[in-house]
């Protein structure tokens, strides 16, 4: 979109076109014509597209205010929930690992970085930014299953399980003690009782799979 803009000046309609543009009917079967010949799919359906599209635009924005929260509304659907909170999270930490600092962008602008709720929206509910946190794949993977974990003084926490003398556990054990790396705006920062359920789940030693 930046190279369009930085490239076109403005752009002007034949005014034959700008007249069929008036009417609603013609409106519709140019948008059926265009959508057969570049999309290959049928206006119907584009239109469920952008009616999703939509749909997540609007809840993104809820999050963002928070208005979701107060609303007292059953969450939408997890298609609809999931990529809102993935376009929140890792814009607010600017699509850095909150871990391990990595900052990865492919020319077309996708992320490495995934958002990963601290207290699993399962259990909690809750799409609110201050429950999210941006990681690399890994490192999101070592959270889920309590090796690591944000604490609530703000550093990342290992668990007990991993000893740094095994070269396989390195890799985790040296983010022990170390900073998060918050988001953008500090008013986004991980709230206090995510941290603490999340810590509160590191392995212990004794865990075995069988003991939860």
């Amino acid at each position: 979109a930046a190279d369009i803009v930085n490239t076109v000046d403005h752009a002007t309609l034949d005014p034959e076109l700008f007249q069929l543009l008036q009417d609603p009917h013609a409106i519709d079967e140019l948008s059926a014509a265009l959508a057969a010949k570049w999309f290959d799919r049928g206006l119907s359906e584009l239109r469920i597209i952008t009616a999703r599209l939509t749909e997540i635009s609007t809840y993104e924005r809820g999050i963002r205010t928070a208005s979701h929260a107060v609303a007292n509304e059953p969450p939408p659907a997890i298609y609809i929930r999931s990529p809102a909170f993935r376009r929140v999270i890792v814009e607010i930490y600017d699509y850095r690992c909150a871990a391990t600092g990595l900052r990865f962008l492919t020319p077309n602008g996708e992320a490495m970085v995934e958002a990963a709720h601290i207290h699993p929206f399962k259990e909690a509910g809750d799409d609110d930014p201050r429950n999210g946190i941006a990681l690399t794949p890994d490192m999101h993977w070592a959270m889920d299953r309590n090796l690591i974990a944000p604490g609530p003084d703000l550093k990342w926490h290992v668990s007990p399980l991993l000893d740094g003398r095994v070269p396989e556990h390195h890799k985790l054990v040296q983010y022990d003690n170390r900073p998060l790396i918050g988001p953008t705006d500090s008013r986004m920062t991980p709230k206090h009782e995510s941290l603490v359920w999340r810590m509160n789940r590191l392995r212990e030693p004794g865990w075995s799979p069988g003991s939860e």
